[in-house]
């Protein structure tokens, strides 16, 4: 993969593409890093993205399986294709790792801010102090500050945030 590259840290690939694609972006990754002489960016797969609840995911994918069911199932593909994490809604996190060590890593978007919601199509989300608290090993934290008007309200949203999390890492 030319990606590698870049200098990127993370690749992420859809789970739903099944372990061999994942296999494949794997070997990918790995080749790209070592031709281009520069660190393995970790793979990771997304699962079921966080604007999904149970009633979409069964009108979109036309199953009768739940949600978790969905998310569990997805993660452990990962792992066996091989991935270094998942990307899943931090709700997700007691769950994933009832089925995976802690350092399988865990990127969690749909994260809220100290007064700032994350968008009205996000069905499951969490605060940041929670998504730590579940185990999340990097938060997505994406409209709960970049909806703010003004750098100066965006660099204060972002210091609330810090703060509220400091006593958790």
């Amino acid at each position: 993969m030319k990606i590698a590259k870049l200098g990127v840290d993370i690749l992420n690939v859809h789970s739903l593409g099944g372990k061999d694609m994942m296999q494949a972006a794997l070997e990918g990754a790995k080749e790209g890093a070592s031709l281009a002489g520069c660190m393995m960016p970790k793979v990771i797969g997304v699962t079921i993205l966080t604007s999904m609840d149970q009633t979409q995911l069964t009108q979109t994918l036309s199953t009768s399986n739940t949600l978790e069911h969905h998310v569990t199932h997805l993660s452990k593909l990962a792992a066996l294709g091989g991935l270094d994490g998942v990307v899943c809604s931090a709700q997700d996190l007691p769950n994933i790792y009832k089925h995976h060590t802690s350092d399988f890593m865990t990127i969690t978007p749909g994260i809220s801010g100290s007064n700032q919601q994350v968008g009205a199509d996000q069905k499951r989300v969490c605060s940041p102090e929670q998504a730590i608290q579940n185990g999340s090993h990097l938060l997505v934290i994406g409209r709960a500050i970049s909806t703010f008007p003004t750098k100066q309200e965006r660099i204060n949203e972002t210091k609330k945030i810090i703060k509220s999390i400091e006593p958790y890492i």
